[in-house]
């Protein structure tokens, strides 16, 4: 399956104009990024689960087709369950991916966490064996 996206971005949805806001300036920021690069585009699942549906399959093939994952952290992630399928599939496919790729050069994630709250609470996964970006007043260092 060829790649259709450069990243796909896994957060966890906000009812109030912060992380809404976050989340589509760091698609903006992205995209201006990754334009000069590539020809594949930012995918951000906007939709949002309501009670009694079925996770959604478009979601599963975008993580598929996307080359790596931004994890926007926030306490809640954890907490939400297509969160959780979110990194753990994106788990499975860096380890099969990197297998390929071993012999040619350094092996470096595709999973690129960005915590947006909640540093104090990362899960060890993330703590201890990823590098992560924190957010300050919106800015990404």
């Amino acid at each position: 399956m060829p790649f259709k996206y450069a990243c796909f971005i896994s957060y966890c949805h906000g009812k109030e104009v912060l992380v809404k806001t976050f989340i589509e300036e760091l698609k903006k920021a992205l995209k201006s990024h990754i334009d000069p690069y590539l020809d594949e585009d930012v995918c951000v699942d906007e939709g949002r689960l309501r009670g009694g549906d079925f996770y959604n399959e478009r979601i599963a093939e975008a993580i598929c087709q996307s080359i790596c994952m931004i994890v926007v952290y926030t306490p809640k992630y954890e907490r939400h369950s297509y969160c959780i399928r979110e990194y753990a599939a994106m788990e499975l496919l860096e380890e099969r991916r990197l297998r390929l790729v071993e012999p040619v050069g350094p092996k470096r994630g595709l999973i690129i966490p960005i915590i947006f709250r909640g540093e104090e609470d990362l899960p060890l996964k993330i703590k201890d064996q990823r590098h992560y970006y924190i957010t300050f007043g919106g800015s990404v260092t």
